[in-house]
């Protein structure tokens, strides 16, 4: 992700073709990463399952929930600086972690 967002800017100076094989080259490692995470998700036994979905599916909403309304509050100017996605997935992966030991704790 690094190379496909500074790299352009910093080493090759918004080389057209660079860029998009950087670009394909990221979209190629997040694809074998959801596809390793699945094959991780299915040797997991089902209380595990149980647990990580449960904490993906919260993570997800409140992603989504609070992603919408942070983007809005930018639209109507009730924040005076520009939402950035980076701040939703920081709370994604907060709320993920909480859910995870949570569930944890839950099914001890």
């Amino acid at each position: 992700m690094a190379i496909a967002s500074f790299a352009p800017k910093f080493i090759w100076e918004f080389n057209t073709v660079l860029t998009i094989i950087a670009v394909l080259i990221n979209l190629g490692v997040g694809l074998h990463m959801l596809i390793a995470n699945r094959a991780y998700f299915r040797g997991l036994d089902e209380m595990q399952q149980k647990i990580l979905f449960e904490a993906m599916a919260l993570a997800l909403g409140v992603g989504l929930v609070v992603g919408l309304s942070y983007e809005s509050l930018e639209d109507i100017k009730l924040i005076t600086y520009q939402a950035e996605i980076s701040h939703v997935i920081i709370l994604m992966g907060i709320t993920y972690l909480i859910a995870v030991v949570s569930g944890h704790r839950k099914y001890q």
